[in-house]
């Protein structure tokens, strides 16, 4: 065994000496190492399994019994990508397609949702959009020719609360770019405090989500950490520990540098095939006996979208390092030196040859490590932090006499692992895990 990973494993006994039997610490990598690849499902697995380990004593009662669970349940998001429409947004952001994007999601639905009316004749007229909605101070400012045409003023502040009831009331079910329909009569409410009258006749009115096609993950993470809050509060085990699994998931993916841009697998600088490349064949090959996954202990943050805010930001400040080596390291390959196959589950796959993916890995000098490493930090103060919201509650009391959760995944996941809907594809952008 590598001294590092004996380091690792002595570690998490001294943190725990009951958690596990020397044999059961001794396969924690090795186990998950070995599981069919398809931050590919090895890493999700061992990441997740890892972030058990931050965790204060308080909170083992309920975790680890069931680490197995927050392990395999670690990967349920991808899988649903192949049946659920709306999943796949929730993994990435594009941050190269905004010249300004607000954290919080609310302000920045209004500032990227285009909202339309379709005149009596059937045509159809832009209300506003980015380009005619500013910030301004506490409140909305349009101005554009339509907004002149309509109201005859050059422009119109609209009230920041005016604004968010208007967008709480009748974008909540919005679906991304699609027509979605809003009456007229809240058109007219929106602007009846600066008592403006529609110059026309119109017969409906429609939205279309421009914010959700570029991804959602940090907004997606504050909302899931609120419902693992509250599932705390409820002392619902079954939630708290389903929502802890996946979250963690979606930690982890805001750890990968190409989960923050729309070249997400090099399509744009003819580096395809960099997306699995970097989250799945370099840990698959060089976790188990290189990485130090000794991180600490879980620390409590009072501030969510802050701390999920600059995970992501981190991450897409190595985007441009990710890309500059592999393209530097594939220039010093042969074109039939770089990929060799390899047989998984009976099916033969092109992967980049070890001597390839070695000089990668080494020029990265660390980076895979070091994400994979905050990732698992992040999980387990992400777990500790909305327990410790919840008012800690006693873990013990979680109804720990039922059966332990199934590592199965419900029958509607187990239909995207078995790849049986949408032709075995996912839905939307596709990524490599």
């Amino acid at each position: 065994m590598k001294p590092r990973l004996t380091i690792l494993l002595l570690a998490l006994s001294i943190i725990s000496t009951s958690f596990f039997s020397k044999e059961k610490r001794e396969t924690v990598v090795s186990t998950i190492h070995n599981t069919p690849p398809t931050w590919g499902f090895f890493s999700h697995k061992l990441i997740n399994r890892l972030a058990v380990f931050t965790l204060p004593e308080e909170m083992l009662p309920l975790f680890k019994p069931n680490i197995d669970y927050i392990s395999e349940q670690a990967v349920a998001p991808d899988k649903r990508r192949f049946i659920v429409a709306n999943e796949g947004f929730r993994h990435y952001i594009n941050f190269d397609r905004w010249t300004f994007l607000p954290q919080d999601k609310l302000e920045a639905q209004i500032l990227h949702t285009d909202i339309f009316l379709i005149g009596e004749r059937g045509d159809t007229i832009l209300l506003f959009d980015f380009a005619s909605i500013r910030r301004l101070k506490r409140d909305y400012y349009l101005k554009a020719k339509t907004i002149k045409k309509l109201f005859g003023r050059d422009s119109i502040i609209v009230a920041d609360s005016t604004m968010r009831r208007f967008f709480i009331n009748n974008t909540s079910r919005i679906q991304p770019d699609e027509d979605f329909p809003i009456s007229i009569d809240s058109i007219i409410h929106l602007f009846k405090k600066e008592r403006l009258i529609l110059r026309g006749s119109f017969r409906s009115a429609f939205a279309k989500d421009k914010l959700t096609p570029s991804g959602i993950l940090p907004f997606h993470l504050v909302s899931v950490q609120r419902q693992l809050t509250a599932a705390f509060i409820a002392k619902d085990k079954n939630r708290v520990l389903k929502l802890a699994a996946e979250i963690g998931h979606y930690i982890a993916d805001a750890h990968v540098p190409l989960h923050t841009v729309s070249n997400y697998d090099g399509q744009q600088t003819n580096q395809s095939g960099i997306h699995a490349f970097w989250e799945s064949r370099l840990p698959e090959l060089f976790a188990k006996n290189q990485y130090d996954f000794f991180v600490g202990q879980a620390e409590y943050f009072d501030n969510p979208k802050k701390y999920y805010w600059n995970i992501i930001m981190e991450s897409n400040k190595l985007v441009a390092r990710t890309l500059k080596i592999e393209k530097e390291v594939a220039a010093t390959f042969r074109d039939d030196n770089k990929y060799c196959p390899e047989t998984v589950n009976r099916t033969v796959l092109k992967k980049p040859c070890f001597d390839f993916a070695q000089a990668y890995h080494e020029k990265l000098d660390g980076m895979i490590e070091e994400r994979m490493q905050g990732a698992i930090l992040s999980i387990g103060s992400t777990w500790l932090t909305a327990w410790t919201d919840a008012g800690k509650p006693n873990l013990e009391n979680f109804n720990l006499t039922d059966t332990p959760l199934s590592i199965k995944i419900d029958t509607t996941e187990t239909a995207g692992d078995t790849l049986l809907k949408n032709g075995g594809k996912m839905i939307g952008r596709h990524e490599a895990y």
